[in-house]
């Protein structure tokens, strides 16, 4: 069993409950966007998607045990945790305006985990939909503006069906950055929705829901 905990925008933390490393993605500093500074416990494993200010606060989080890996390509493992990067374009003209991000796969304890980073469109090459096919969590950015709005996120989960769809990068009260709020995403979404009252929940490789369910978190 993993959790997954929220830390606002796109920044999540995920570790083992009875054991195992905890990662931390894409953390932010909080008051540059109007947001609390996240405060996760000690990660052993920070992904970082791409080099903009609202995800790459990593340093104060990293020790000198912590491995900090940012936007790489390709296959690799970390302290058992298989992870694959997959390169994705920030914007709707091939990453000309705003560059790539790296979105990660996440094998943990074979739950297969995919953070889409500000990802930018929803077409996107049959090759890299097959790299993110087969995941049970996607977290997947809603708001518009600098990535996919509602109506391209929700096409683009038609594609991928996970099991857990987990909006993030969305406008939240305080929040300084012009997107939209998740209400959007859920008035054009067909799927199953859950409103939980906390930032985390937990994930059981043998209990995972239909697909596709979308989990929205509270801040907390």
């Amino acid at each position: 069993m993993i959790r997954v905990k929220w830390h606002g925008h796109s920044c999540f933390e995920i570790w083992g409950v009875e054991g195992g490393p905890r990662i931390l993605i894409d953390p932010h500093d909080g008051g540059s966007i109007g947001l609390p500074r996240p405060e996760p416990g000690n990660p052993d494993i920070i992904l970082v998607t791409h080099d903009h200010f609202d995800h790459n606060f990593y340093k104060p989080y990293a020790s000198k045990e912590t491995i900090t890996v940012k936007w790489r390509e390709g296959a690799f493992s970390i302290k058992g945790i298989k992870i694959t990067g997959i390169s994705v374009p920030h914007d709707e003209a091939g990453g000309k305006i705003r560059g790539k991000v790296t979105a990660y796969k996440i094998d943990y304890n074979g739950i297969i985990l995919l953070h889409l980073g500000d990802l930018g469109t929803e077409k996107l090459p049959k090759r890299t939909l097959d790299e993110m096919s087969g995941a049970n969590i996607v977290f997947i950015p809603v708001g518009g503006v600098y990535t996919i709005g509602p109506v391209a996120a929700n096409r683009l989960l038609e594609n991928i069906t996970p099991n857990v769809a987990v909006p993030m990068h969305y406008w939240v009260t305080g929040m300084t950055l012009p997107i939209d709020p998740v209400d959007r995403f859920l008035e054009a979404t067909r799927f199953r929705r859950y409103r939980l009252d906390t930032n985390e929940f937990d994930v059981n490789k043998d209990a995972l829901p239909e697909p596709v369910s979308v989990f929205i978190l509270e801040l907390k």
